[in-house]
């Protein structure tokens, strides 16, 4: 999203704090996956409906001049809200938090 190229998205991580359709092409459908490794931790993941990623594509594809345009909305986005400075903080904020 911060080169300004069309972008599709989902909720998960990053994207939730900017992400919105006036930005981007966001995935809004998915399938919980439950997730078990060695010694026993578990956690989920999700599968994003591959229908809905193709729908995106061509929703692109069709409509390029709009993608850019979106594309470049989410970059001003990013740049104007988001700094180097701002990540940093927010990550030893979690740190603190959770660790």
């Amino acid at each position: 999203m911060a080169s300004g190229l069309p972008c599709i998205w989902t909720h998960w991580a990053g994207p939730r704090d900017y992400g919105d359709s006036q930005v981007g092409f966001p995935i809004t459908k998915f399938r919980m996956i439950r997730l078990k490794f060695d010694g026993g931790f578990e956690s989920f993941g999700v599968d994003p409906d591959e229908k809905q990623i193709i729908q995106r594509m061509e929703q692109i594809y069709h409509g390029y001049d709009r993608a850019l345009k979106l594309g470049k909305k989410a970059s001003e986005r990013m740049h104007a809200l988001y700094t180097w400075k701002q990540a940093a903080a927010r990550f030893i904020e979690i740190c603190e938090k959770y660790i």
